[in-house]
């Protein structure tokens, strides 16, 4: 399963997304309002990932190391 190109989709949306909340953050804006709402959206594109945030999302949010790199480089985990 190629999901290159899918990956570097995401990467690229993934910054033009932070660039838009840094500026928001720059700006005066809420880091706790730009944090929640992010984390509700992303819940919300599929049930799954709904699902998973309902039971990982501390360990996904803790994991350092997965900050640093893109989601090119994330190993495929099972579904």
């Amino acid at each position: 399963m190629a999901l290159e190109s899918e990956k570097a989709a995401i990467d690229s949306a993934f910054g033009t997304l932070s660039t838009a909340v840094s500026a928001y953050i720059a700006a005066g804006g809420s880091p706790w309002s730009a944090g929640f709402w992010l984390l509700a959206h992303v819940a919300n594109i599929d049930p799954r990932i709904s699902s998973f945030c309902d039971g990982q999302a501390e360990k996904a949010i803790n994991a350092r190391e997965v900050r640093a790199i893109t989601f090119a480089q994330m190993n495929e985990r099972p579904k």
